[in-house]
């Protein structure tokens, strides 16, 4: 089982979930550490990863450079979907994007 991204409320509620069951994720996101990614290469792929809405600019600006990772249609869609996650965390406060790790 891959990574899974959950747009969730302060209280841990979840909203929407975008699950990797095929592990595409690895293969779009940056390598772990990597210092040109200050949100997407601290994602953690065995544990638990957090952003809120103060981060989702920068979340939004790393992910979109990584578009040119995206090419079969299961990783655009996966693409999709997080960005679309991503987005509503732009938009409203008290709502966290999180990655659950393997």
């Amino acid at each position: 089982m891959g990574l899974i991204a959950v747009l969730e409320t302060e209280d841990g509620k979840p909203i929407q979930k975008v699950e990797d069951p095929t592990n595409i994720l690895p293969r779009i996101l940056p390598p772990i550490g990597d210092s040109n990614f200050q949100c997407l290469s601290y994602i953690d792929r065995y544990g638990d990863t957090v952003f809120n809405h103060l981060q989702a600019d920068q979340f939004l600006k790393e992910w979109n450079s990584r578009k040119m990772q995206v090419n079969t249609p299961e990783e655009i869609a996966i693409f999709k979907e997080i960005e679309a996650l991503a987005l509503r965390l732009k938009r409203e406060q008290h709502l966290y994007l999180k990655f659950y790790g393997d």
